[in-house]
């Protein structure tokens, strides 16, 4: 797939070109790189917020764990020392 841009300031394509010629790299190559990424950045973000919602729920269910066998060993304990 082709995208092209118009209408960049002038400056703006200097300074990618240079950016680009410091890293070896075409201006193509360097605007290829630069877009690969940054939506790949965007793909990662949102398995983080899925994977941090994810966490939260099996914190909670965890924790509801941890309050029963609480309540499990305190009847437990009691029963025993009765």
């Amino acid at each position: 797939m082709e995208i092209r841009i118009r209408n960049m300031n002038h400056s703006t394509v200097k300074k990618i070109d240079e950016i680009a010629k410091s890293k070896g790299m075409s201006r193509q190559q360097f605007l290829w790189n630069l877009l690969e990424n940054y939506a790949s950045s965007e793909k990662l973000q949102e398995m983080k917020v899925h994977w941090d919602e994810e966490l939260k729920k099996q914190n909670q269910i965890l924790m509801e764990n941890l309050k029963m066998t609480r309540e499990i060993y305190e009847v437990m304990f009691y029963a025993e020392s009765e």
